[in-house]
């Protein structure tokens, strides 16, 4: 969210939000194979904001086409896997 700027186009966490976010950090084995998600859910809910995928579009219709996903098909590693 922050590499994007993206801290314009968020929504206040709900306590269901919260909740599914706890139960995701303690009980999911995908997330806790992957430190990075950990990492990011953690840095969401000290914010208590969410993103949308559509909020990429706040940067126009063909962004994610555009610069997006060619930045993450050249460098994956900077992506969540």
């Amino acid at each position: 969210m922050v590499d994007f700027g993206l801290e314009d186009a968020t929504h206040p966490l709900t306590e269901t939000d919260r909740k599914r976010a706890a139960d995701i950090l303690a009980n999911d084995p995908f997330f806790r194979a992957h430190p990075a998600w950990i990492q990011a859910i953690e840095e969401l809910c000290e914010m208590g904001v969410r993103a949308e995928q559509q909020a990429l579009a706040k940067w126009g219709l063909n962004f994610v086409i555009d610069e997006y996903l060619p930045a993450k098909l050249r460098k994956p590693e900077l992506f969540l896997p």
